[in-house]
């Protein structure tokens, strides 16, 4: 393959440029290998706090990117603090298929994040734990790929925490 020097040319004697075409060379700026980002948690809102059993219960999160640039890989994952939210919790994954279910947490998925952008997930869970447990639940914010990203501030990453009582 050929290789691409910082100022973007080529750098072997081999280049052909009929092979960008073919998805051999990316545009620039479009992958900015150690990119930093800071991403954060800007609302965390359950639609109860008190799910009856066998009911359903929505959880959005919106993540917000304050750059200072494109977030490639980014994911926003839901908790419960001191337990497994997979005992409690079951996500109904047919309401928003880019999300999916980790032995002890919930993804989804944010792809592409723009700096200054603001990004939602939406995780509707069916309620499977047993009246009286109470679970606190959060949400967090990161990317996929270090190698690709840095993270500038984790400060803000993690929500508030929410008890959340099964009536």
């Amino acid at each position: 393959a050929d290789v691409i020097n910082e100022s973007g040319n080529p750098a072997d004697s081999n280049y052909d440029p009929g092979r960008e075409a073919n998805n051999m060379y990316a545009a620039a700026g479009t992958v900015v290998v150690g990119a930093e980002v800071d991403l954060e948690i800007q609302s965390f809102v359950p639609s109860t706090v008190t799910p009856d059993p066998g009911g359903t219960m929505t959880v959005t999160v919106t993540g917000f990117n304050r750059g200072p640039n494109l977030s490639q890989d980014a994911y926003i994952r839901l908790y419960a603090e001191g337990a497994n939210i997979t005992n409690a919790f079951s996500l109904d994954a047919s309401s928003n298929p880019s999300c999916t279910t980790a032995p002890d947490y919930f993804s989804c998925d944010l792809d592409e994040f723009l700096n200054g952008g603001s990004e939602t997930a939406t995780f509707v869970l069916n309620v499977t734990g047993a009246v009286g447990s109470i679970y606190e639940i959060y949400a967090f914010i990161d990317f996929a790929d270090d190698a690709i990203e840095k993270a500038v501030n984790w400060t803000d990453n993690e929500s508030t925490h929410v008890d959340i009582a099964i009536g």
